[in-house]
């Protein structure tokens, strides 16, 4: 089965143009994602007539490379459903790679199509809510969050980063002063270290003179 995307960018519907399903499908495109691409292909969905013309805009449909193809019709009696059922009409459903929904009649109503297509809607309206998982706005509310979320992450990486910094620089104050202290200490040490030494070099220079 192929897996419906979770963002399309174009829908192709076959359907019987101005018929209740047509008119709740362009309906449901318009309360989810109203500027969407979508090309709707006119057929008959019952009688003889629709034996030969589902299959037709089913080859225009596939020409296209939508996203997502629905085949949809309102609901009707066993003898108006029965071309769902047919080879003819059924074998179009089955696709390589592009996501097939079969939307036909209501829940209660079954046929092969719904069998064989990569999604079965219960009904038109429910089609399109299969086809474009998010509103637009939901995307947009979506994409906000996860900006906030980056964003969020972000600060919190700079922030830690300059508290490491200042740590590394206080690390670094800390050692150079001892070491500078440490060299201080030692200079001063040596300072002591030689004035004794030339102290008792003049001590015993002086009493070597008085000697003789």
């Amino acid at each position: 089965k192929n897996q419906i995307p979770d963002v399309i960018q174009h829908l192709v519907i076959i359907t019987s143009h101005g018929s209740a399903a047509h008119h709740d499908m362009k309906h449901g495109i318009n309360a989810r994602w109203p500027d969407l691409k979508t090309t709707i292909i006119h057929s008959s969905v019952q009688g003889p007539d629709a034996l030969i013309e589902i299959p037709l805009a089913f080859q225009k449909a596939i020409s296209l490379n939508p996203d997502v193809i629905i085949c949809g019709r309102g609901g009707g009696s066993e003898t108006d459903l029965q071309v769902f059922n047919d080879e003819k009409v059924i074998l179009p459903f089955i696709h390589t790679h592009i996501p097939i929904i079969s939307a036909i009649g209501h829940e209660s109503d079954n046929s092969v199509s719904d069998l064989v297509a990569d999604m079965r809607a219960k009904t038109p309206t429910a089609a399109i809510e299969i086809a474009i998982k998010y509103t637009k706005q939901e995307l947009l509310e979506k994409i906000k969050m996860k900006f906030e979320e980056l964003q969020k992450e972000i600060e919190h990486f700079i922030h830690e980063s300059e508290n490491r910094v200042k740590d590394s620089q206080k690390h670094l104050y800390t050692t150079v002063s001892f070491n500078l202290n440490y060299m201080n200490t030692c200079a001063n040490n040596k300072e002591i270290f030689m004035k004794e030494s030339m102290d008792k070099i003049w001590e015993k220079g002086a009493l070597c003179i008085q000697e003789k």
